[in-house]
């Protein structure tokens, strides 16, 4: 994830990451380790192993994984739009949250291509969303990974 302050561009990064698995390079434990080494240090180890099985039923499955590189799927992300949820706003007006916690909502289409065995290769395109919080300035520099939220906040 890029050294950044700015809560749009590390929470873009963050979706690029989640949405553009590459199947056939990594394994789901390699992502699985690579959002783990992202969290900000700061999070009790509780709220760690909450935060990352959360993180984990993003990731396919081994079984799941296996059959997408069977296929040779691979997946691209191109991120359109990038927002403070407005529940985040209100978070944060209201003081909720300590300050430089952060909450962004990142959108765009994921693209999917794969083998077929009769027809070659196939891809499909798709609207996808994630809502991604993070600890940035003056909490941490540079933004640090706080979650990636089951749902996404508008």
């Amino acid at each position: 994830l890029p050294d950044s302050d700015d809560p749009e561009v590390y929470a873009a990064a963050v979706a690029e990451v989640l949405f553009g698995m590459d199947h056939a390079s990594y394994e789901p434990g390699d992502y699985e380790a690579f959002f783990a080494a992202a969290l900000w240090g700061e999070i009790l180890p509780d709220d760690r192993a909450r935060i990352m099985a959360t993180i984990s039923r993003r990731i396919p499955t081994a079984q799941m994984w296996e059959q997408m590189r069977s296929v040779e799927q691979s997946a691209e992300f191109d991120v359109e739009l990038v927002w403070e949820p407005r529940t985040a706003r209100t978070h944060r007006d209201r003081g909720d949250w300590p300050d430089g916690w952060e909450m962004r909502t990142v959108s765009g289409t994921q693209t999917e291509a794969w083998r077929s065995p009769d027809d070659g290769t196939q891809t499909s395109t798709r609207p996808v969303a994630v809502t991604v919080a993070m600890a940035c300035p003056p909490a941490t520099t540079p933004c640090r990974l706080i979650g990636i939220l089951p749902h996404v906040e508008s």
